[in-house]
């Protein structure tokens, strides 16, 4: 149930467009948790590399939290009845619709990042600007350029934070797309490959995570096409080993 003050949140979003730390009630230097986002299209490995890393990091000795803060977003269902009524739903609505949500499930989760812990994300804010992209070039928007997403990625840079650690998996369509029916085929179900699942809108979608990559700060692409799960997560422990925090977690448990 979605409560007043959410509502007020979430409209005051939609206007001004603008979050902060200090708005949240949270100041960086009090911040321990370290937090890592795995972001990449569907197939290029980001449910393997967090199970992978979540073992990792425990026997580092680290407190791991998986995070999904979906799972916490007010406006969820919200957003899901906006995108099946009648008509062509709005990319950008959506794009500040789930920031507003995001908002809100920082807010009901803040004191956790207070703690010295790291946090795994699945997906973070490259997956929405690159869905956003995807929805804008569906409806025919035109005139798609890096300073427009430059302001894009400016009006949600501080909805999710900035993690310490922000990991893009990069993988060829067509490897993505065998691995994703392999998937299917593993499952044993009749259900099969969706249509954003195919080589081609996958061959689309890398091209926006890749360029993504490049205009959001902190983020280090992994090609996982050609290697196996373990040199990923070697290349993946090797950034998070690297973090100050990650240093200070492990250091106080030795």
């Amino acid at each position: 149930m979605v409560n007043e003050s959410e509502k007020k949140l979430f409209r005051g979003h939609i206007n001004s467009g603008q979050i902060g730390l200090p708005e949240l009630g949270l100041e960086r230097d009090g911040l321990k948790a370290l937090e890592v986002i795995v972001d990449g299209i569907d197939g290029s490995g980001k449910s393997t590399l967090n199970a992978l890393l979540y073992r990792s990091l425990q026997n580092e000795g680290c407190n791991v939290q998986v995070v999904d803060l979906a799972d916490k977003d007010p406006f969820a269902e919200e957003r899901k009845a906006y995108k099946k009524r009648d008509g062509t739903p709005d990319p950008l609505v959506l794009l500040y619709h789930k920031s507003a949500g995001r908002r809100a499930a920082i807010l009901r989760t803040s004191k956790e990042l207070t703690e010295p812990s790291v946090r795994l994300y699945e997906r973070g804010y490259v997956t929405t600007l690159a869905e956003y992209l995807a929805g804008s070039r569906k409806n025919g928007y035109k005139g798609i350029n890096p300073d427009k997403i430059r302001r894009t990625i400016g009006i949600i840079y501080h909805t999710y934070r900035v993690p310490d650690v922000h990991i893009v998996l990069d993988c060829d369509a067509r490897v993505a797309a065998a691995r994703i029916a392999e998937r299917y085929v593993k499952a044993g179900a009749e259900a099969r490959p969706t249509a954003e699942e195919n080589e081609l809108v996958l061959r689309k979608m890398r091209g926006y995570y890749q360029g993504l990559a490049e205009l959001v700060p902190n983020a280090y692409i992994i090609d996982t096409t050609n290697k196996s799960e373990e040199k990923v997560r070697e290349e993946a422990m090797d950034l998070i080993s690297q973090s100050s925090k990650f240093i200070t977690l492990t250091r106080s448990r030795r």
